[in-house]
């Protein structure tokens, strides 16, 4: 049997909450599968964890449509605000029978929500003008 890596790409277009504000941001994701026609795939799954190597959640199904291709997906995700997140994702193949891969190597993401610094030592002077 010849097998041939297929590039499948993801962009993931998210919006990140955190309690005072909404951020749009956007991950793309992209892997190889072998041959997801021959082996009956009908699509692929992505999930997030807030800590690295567990806890794995569903976060989206994918369907599987061409061999290459880019696929989007838009969702959100709550992070913490006024600091640095990072989630953890990791991608499964699932055959028309349910059948699930195991898990991909795991990506990560780091999500700034730290503020800038407060401008300081800000001043107003009233100058009077003549003419």
């Amino acid at each position: 049997m010849k097998w041939k890596n297929l590039l499948i790409g993801l962009i993931l277009s998210l919006t990140f909450v955190a309690p005072a504000m909404a951020v749009d941001k956007v991950i793309e994701f992209t892997w190889q599968h072998a041959d997801p026609v021959a082996q009956d795939v009908v699509k692929f799954t992505i999930y997030m964890s807030s800590e690295t190597g567990a806890n794995y959640i569903p976060l989206f199904d994918i369907p599987f449509v061409a061999v290459e291709g880019t696929y989007t997906a838009e969702g959100t995700i709550t992070v913490p605000d006024n600091q640095e997140t990072t989630r953890y994702f990791v991608a499964t193949a699932v055959d028309g029978q349910g059948n699930e891969s195991s898990y991909s190597n795991e990506v990560n993401v780091t999500i700034d929500n730290v503020p800038p610094d407060t401008p300081i030592t800000f001043k107003a002077v009233v100058k009077v003008v003549t003419q």
